[in-house]
């Protein structure tokens, strides 16, 4: 919109709170100030089309607005909307397009149609995106397959973090707004827990060496000979 407006303009268009007046001369862009003011009002701010009155001075300056206004909108994006509420804005875009080219039309028809148009477009409704399903087959055999492991032998540390990965892969099972991407997460989680289970390590004391009797060959020296003894009154 700021590509074809003006700051001026695109002031006048985007300005929503509270009284509003705007002075503009001959050739100022009225006309297509209002059409994007009116245009803004039911798309950006989601104005009811019954709370937006539009006057003109003449029938030929209400067929320009009701021109200008159902171009804008017939370049509406409809693609997720809901066939029954799409048809009926096209069925009002055609019914307007058939008011401006016929030759009898008059001033009370013009505004009339401007307003069926523009409930039209209001009334157009998003379908309804499904739920994506959550796949949890995987992590409900992995629960059941390893629920029952034998943690007899593995450390504390171990069987703790083990314990808490199933409950809180249990409670994911249980919960109403869990994502694929927790699942998935959760059965990475299990397996770790699963995979990190370490047994533990008993230590068994080291035997003491036997004490060897002492007996009269250890008071030998080191030399292996025999002590030499002196008696009294014997020389050697």
């Amino acid at each position: 919109m700021k590509e074809i407006l003006n700051k001026s303009q695109y002031e006048a268009v985007t300005t929503t709170q509270g009284p509003l007046l705007i002075i503009a001369g001959p050739g100022s862009g009225k006309t297509k100030t209002l059409v994007e003011r009116t245009f803004y009002l039911l798309t950006e701010k989601k104005v009811s089309p019954k709370n937006i009155f539009i006057s003109t001075f003449t029938e030929k300056a209400a067929s320009e607005l009701i021109t200008r206004i159902s171009d804008k909108l017939k370049d509406t994006d409809l693609k997720g909307k809901t066939k029954e509420s799409a048809d009926k804005f096209k069925e009002e875009l055609k019914d307007s397009q058939d008011l401006l080219d016929s030759e009898d039309k008059t001033q009370a028809q013009v505004d009339a149609q401007v307003i069926a148009l523009q409930a039209a477009f209001d009334g157009l409704e998003d379908v309804e995106t499904p739920e994506p399903t959550v796949d949890t087959s995987k992590l409900e055999a992995l629960i059941s397959e390893l629920k029952d492991t034998d943690l007899k032998g593995k450390t504390k540390e171990s069987t703790d973090k083990f314990k808490a990965e199933l409950r809180a892969s249990q409670d994911l099972l249980d919960s109403e707004d869990k994502t694929q991407a927790q699942v998935d997460a959760q059965i990475k989680a299990l397996e770790a827990a699963y995979d990190g289970l370490e047994n533990t390590v008993v230590v068994k004391p080291t035997p003491e060496k036997p004490v060897k009797p002492q007996g009269p060959k250890d008071d030998l020296p080191a030399t292996g000979m025999a002590p030499s003894f002196v008696l009294p009154g014997i020389g050697i």
